[in-house]
C-alpha cells in the first residue's frame, strides 16, 4: 500500500509541476531594435512602430513589420518604409534590403545595403554610396514626423519652427566667426527636451544679433517655393512647375505664390 501511495504521489507531484512550467513565463524575446544592436547597428535605423519581426539567425535571413507604411524626413532626406522590409543581417552589414527607399533630389531610390565602417554607416543606394555618422541614428525616428516631432511642441509654445530655421540659417550665413555653428539646436534633434526649452532662447538671441548687426533683409530670398514646402513638411508635388517667385509671411504663415499659366 505505502508503494502504491508513493507512485499515486509521485505522479501528482510530476502534474503539478508540469502545470507549472507551463504557466511561468519564459524570457521575452528581444525586440527588433535589440536585434539590430546586437549585429552592430544603431536602433535609429529602424523607426519606432515595429509590431514583430521573423529573424533566420543561421542565414541571418529577416522580416520586420509594421502596421503601416511609414515614411518621415531625416535631415534633407526622405525616406519611406513599406509594411514589411526584407534583408540579411550578419554583424555590421545589411544586405539585399527591399522596403526601404529614399527620395534623392526628385527620384526615389531604394537602399539596398548598409554596411558599418568604425563609426560611420555606408549606404549603398542605387549605383552611389553615402556615408553618415552613426550617432546620427541613435534615437528611432517617428513615422510622420522624424525627429522634429518637437516642433508641435514649439507651436504650442507659440514659436514659429520655420521662422527659426530662417533666423538661424541667416545668422550662419552673415555671422560665420560669431559661433553660431556650436549653437545646440539641430533640427534633427529638436524632438529633445533640453532642445525644446532652448528653443526660446535660442530664438531670441539670433533675433537680437540679427537686428543689430545686419541690415534688414529676406532670409527666404535664396529658397524656392518647393524648399519651403518641404520645410513644412509637405512634397514638393503640391505644387506644379512654374513657380517665378513667391511672398511669405513666417509670423502668420500666408503666403501666395504666384504661378505660371
Amino acid at each position: 500500500m505505502g508503494s502504491a501511495t508513493a507512485q499515486r504521489l509521485i505522479s501528482l507531484a510530476a502534474t503539478f509541476c508540469l502545470i507549472l512550467i507551463k504557466a511561468i513565463p519564459g524570457n521575452s524575446s528581444p525586440t527588433a531594435y535589440e536585434v539590430l544592436e546586437g549585429y552592430d547597428f544603431p536602433v535609429g535605423l529602424l523607426p519606432k512602430g515595429v509590431r514583430s519581426y521573423d529573424l533566420n539567425a543561421t542565414t541571418g535571413q529577416f522580416s520586420a513589420y509594421f502596421n503601416d507604411s511609414c515614411s518621415f524626413r531625416q535631415a534633407s532626406y526622405q525616406l519611406k518604409y513599406k509594411p514589411a522590409i526584407k534583408g540579411y543581417i550578419s554583424n555590421g552589414k545589411l544586405s539585399s534590403l527591399e522596403g526601404i527607399s529614399v527620395k534623392v533630389v526628385f527620384m526615389w531610390m531604394d537602399i539596398k545595403e548598409i554596411i558599418r565602417s568604425g563609426d560611420n554607416l555606408d549606404f549603398s543606394v542605387g549605383v552611389g554610396k553615402t556615408g553618415f555618422p552613426v550617432d546620427y541614428f541613435e534615437d528611432s525616428p517617428q513615422c510622420g514626423c522624424g525627429l522634429n516631432c518637437g516642433r508641435r511642441q514649439a507651436r504650442k509654445l507659440g514659436i514659429n519652427p520655420f521662422a527659426l530655421s530662417c533666423l538661424y540659417q541667416q545668422a550662419k550665413r552673415t555671422s560665420p566667426t560669431s559661433g553660431f555653428n556650436n549653437l545646440p539646436i539641430d533640427r534633427e534633434e529638436m524632438g529633445s527636451a533640453t532642445t525644446q526649452r532652448l528653443i526660446p532662447f535660442a530664438a531670441t538671441l539670433i533675433y537680437l544679433i540679427l537686428i543689430h548687426s545686419t541690415p534688414a533683409s529676406s532670409s527666404l530670398e535664396n529658397r524656392t517655393a518647393y524648399e519651403v514646402l518641404e520645410d513644412y513638411n509637405f512634397p514638393v508635388g503640391l505644387l506644379p512647375k512654374g513657380v517665378k517667385g513667391y511672398d511669405l509671411n513666417i509670423t502668420t504663415d500666408s503666403r501666395d505664390p504666384p504661378v505660371r499659366g
